[in-house]
């Protein structure tokens, strides 16, 4: 690997399994020191202890409930006494919804949902920027394509990606501002290869789910894991400021991956589009 990420302290959420496993390896590979969190203690240090002979005393694992925000307070303040100050911080903690519909969701789902997806990812972003002011950083935050579309039986599922998406905008707009800018970006997977994927295809039967891969993915496969830990890798890069500017309060895509923004710009300002039409 390029060591491309040599040096920096990243934190992340969700660690334990899908693309928050892949994206820990693939940080390690590039030089980075994670501190790697998740609610589920057993598998997230069954993660580490895998990738620990290999990260030279680079990566730790820390058990995070990202809707608490006394376990925010008390992760970072482990992190900077462990590793040093925080640089790049992944918001990739997320809970599937019961697929059922709006009708039959009840309060009590709807929060749980909420309390993990979106009020899990602003305690990330709150901290992150408390933590990385005067210094600068990157804050990835893993959205979906729920988010963009809407998508039926999904509950409080889109209605909270669409949330980290806006989120993500008016942190990128506030940041964009700073000295040194904070750089935010949001990724906004499709059906990646992951436990929750696969718990979506038990829930709906394989045929069924099958069939919506082939309906709503232009590949008609599932993607992999790793592929979006390329694009948090690539969110991460302080080289991003220089080489990819994207303006905070407008979507651009990134393999039609990547939502968000942390540069400054007249953001809300119409753009004619090739047709001479306004976008």
């Amino acid at each position: 690997m390029t060591g491309r990420l040599q040096d920096k302290v990243v934190l992340l959420t969700g660690a334990a399994s899908g693309i928050g496993a892949a994206t820990v390896a693939l940080m390690l590979r590039e030089g980075a020191t994670v501190l790697a969190t998740d609610i589920d203690p057993v598998r997230g240090q069954a993660l580490v202890d895998s990738l620990a002979p290999a990260a030279s005393g680079r990566i730790e694992f820390l058990r995070l409930d990202v809707a608490q925000e006394p376990q925010w307070e008390h992760a970072i303040a482990r992190l900077t006494a462990r590793f040093g100050p925080l640089d790049v911080l992944v918001n990739n903690a997320g809970v599937a919804p019961q697929l059922v519909t709006l009708a039959q969701t009840s309060l009590e789902e709807w929060r749980r949902v909420m309390s993990v997806n979106l009020d899990g990812t602003f305690l990330g972003v709150k901290h992150a920027i408390r933590a990385m002011t005067g210094r600068g950083g990157a804050i990835v935050n893993i959205s979906s394509v729920a988010g963009l579309v809407g998508m039926p039986l999904n509950g409080a599922y889109s209605p909270a990606k669409a949330g980290v998406l806006l989120l993500t905008k008016c942190a990128a707009l506030e940041c964009s501002h700073l000295e040194p800018p904070i750089r935010v970006n949001a990724v906004h997977p499709g059906y990646i290869r992951t436990d929750m994927t696969g718990s979506i295809a038990d829930t709906l039967g394989a045929e069924r789910f099958e069939r919506r891969v082939r309906q709503t993915v232009p590949l008609k496969k599932l993607g992999d894991a790793a592929d979006i830990a390329e694009a948090i890798v690539f969110l991460g890069l302080r080289a991003v400021q220089v080489h990819h500017r994207v303006e905070p309060g407008r979507r651009r895509r990134l393999d039609r991956a990547v939502g968000g923004g942390a540069q400054p710009a007249a953001a809300n300002r119409p753009r004619p589009s090739r047709s001479g039409q306004k976008r």
